[in-house]
């Protein structure tokens, strides 16, 4: 199933996103699935934010916001064969997932990046529907960490 399930406006509060998640039950992380996140990153990202360079909550809140536009943006790109806006979107949410340590999310967008670039969208259907739902279970699990690691900083 691929589409938009809920719409949170901007800004991003931590209660409105647990509680959209939690409605929409299927979506939300279960037992089977735990956000994949380096703490190296954060930390380093922290730093910027000591040393006055940026607002991590800010940074967090365009990830979260971006992120789910690229996943809807990958499932469109799917459903109309278009192989060069999915090995973009993938390419560009792997790289925010990257910044802020969500291997788990990035290592799935790089396996969807290189379905797009090698043209494969039509023979692999299947496979990349799975690892968009994949995604986004990932994604919502580590929305859910990242929205708790600024409440606990």
């Amino acid at each position: 199933k691929a589409g938009m399930d809920a719409y949170i406006p901007k800004p991003i509060e931590k209660e409105t996103f647990l509680a959209t998640v939690e409605n929409m039950g299927a979506q939300a992380p279960g037992p089977e699935i735990e956000a994949h996140l380096d703490p190296a990153p954060l930390k380093e990202l922290r730093q910027l934010e000591e040393g006055g360079f940026f607002s991590l909550r800010d940074y967090v809140d365009t990830f979260i916001s971006d992120g789910k536009n690229r996943l809807e943006a990958l499932a469109v790109a799917l459903k109309a064969g278009d192989d060069t806006t999915f090995e973009r979107e993938a390419h560009t949410l792997k790289g925010s997932a990257r910044e802020l340590g969500a291997t788990h999310l990035a290592d799935i967008c790089e396996r969807l990046e290189e379905i797009g670039s090698q043209k494969a969208l039509n023979q692999n259907q299947a496979q990349c529907e799975a690892e968009i739902q994949t995604a986004w279970r990932e994604f919502d699990a580590c929305c859910r960490t990242l929205l708790q690691e600024l409440e606990n900083s």
